[in-house]
């Protein structure tokens, strides 16, 4: 039986994260299986959805998703007991994520927190579970690093996946620009409310 690999992006936000994780595991190691939490994103990278992004944020938004993210938690405990994957791969989603894998770890599977939980901004106390549960993080912002460190948690830099997107990409800035119609020679203000619907709802009114 090949390698099992389980990647689980409980948001839109995180999944493209978890399509591009997809494509490089991919391209190293083609044999192995990939199973997830994502959207359509992650389906064409190759990955095999045991549950949909809810696309919850907040708590009004999480209550009314509630049914739907205690369905998805049964599939993927029910998907770890029985597969015993070789690694979870959590992407973000901290409330759900870090309960994935207190269960992992007591079942010896090896947990690796990719696009952690931000500790530096909110919920600090946070930082003493992601120790107990986590094997390793891989962390998208320099400085994270040294603060998982100093806690004793086994941190590396992997650096921003959207900005290698773009770095990928020749003359990148010129592209974006040309491709909403944006004159190359003009200052440019970005107005970025979020990407979720309930974001937009409530930061666009504000800008206007």
């Amino acid at each position: 039986m090949a390698e099992t690999v389980l990647i689980i992006a409980g948001e839109v936000s995180g999944e493209l994260y978890g399509a591009l994780l997809a494509e490089e595991i991919k391209k190293f190691y083609p044999g192995v299986d990939i199973y997830g939490v994502g959207g359509e994103r992650m389906t064409k990278a190759g990955v095999e959805l045991i549950g949909k992004v809810t696309g919850a944020f907040g708590l009004v938004e999480a209550i009314s998703y509630l049914g739907r993210i205690k369905e998805i938690f049964r599939s993927v405990k029910s998907f770890v007991e029985n597969r015993r994957p070789k690694v979870v791969v959590l992407i973000d989603y901290p409330e759900f994520n870090l309960k994935v894998a207190e269960h992992a770890k007591k079942l010896g599977i090896k947990v690796l927190y990719y696009v952690s939980p931000q500790v530096w901004a909110w919920r600090k106390k946070r930082i003493k579970k992601i120790k107990r549960v986590c094997d390793k993080l891989a962390v998208i912002l320099p400085f994270e690093e040294n603060i998982y460190r100093e806690h004793g948690i086994d941190a590396e830099f992997v650096g921003h996946p959207i900005m290698e997107e773009i770095e990928r990409i020749k003359g990148a800035k010129s592209y974006i620009r040309d491709g909403i119609g944006l004159d190359a020679e003009n200052e440019t203000m970005a107005l970025l409310p979020g990407s979720r619907k309930s974001e937009l709802k409530r930061h666009l009114p504000l800008y206007f």
